[in-house]
C-alpha cells in the first residue's frame, strides 16, 4: 500500500492535516509505504498527480495506490481510503 500526501510548506492548513494523517497511519505502519511529497520541491511529481502545486485551502492531495481521496483525514476516513484501496486491489 502506498499513501502519498502533498503538501505546500507554506499553507499553515497542510500542516494540521500532515499532523492528522499521522495519527491516523500510526497503525497502518507495518503495510504502508508513506510518502510526503513538498509541492515546492517537487512540481513535476504533483502535475503527474494531474494538479500543479495550487493547493485547495480545504484539503490536501491524499493519493492511496495512485487513487486520490479528498477528506478531512481523520484516522476513520484514511481508514476507509485504505480499506477500499485494498479490495480495489484484489
Amino acid at each position: 500500500m502506498h499513501i502519498q500526501v502533498f503538501y505546500s510548506p507554506s499553507c499553515p492548513f497542510s500542516f494540521r492535516q500532515l499532523e492528522r494523517i499521522h495519527k491516523a497511519i500510526e497503525n497502518l505502519k507495518d503495510c504502508i509505504v508513506y510518502e510526503e511529497i513538498n509541492v515546492y520541491e517537487k512540481p513535476e511529481a504533483a502535475e503527474k498527480m494531474g494538479f500543479y502545486g495550487l493547493l485547495d485551502r480545504d484539503f490536501v492531495p491524499v493519493f492511496v495506490n495512485g487513487q486520490q481521496y479528498a477528506g478531512d483525514f481523520t484516522p476513520a476516513e484514511l481508514g476507509e481510503a485504505v480499506k477500499k484501496a485494498l479490495l480495489e486491489s484484489k
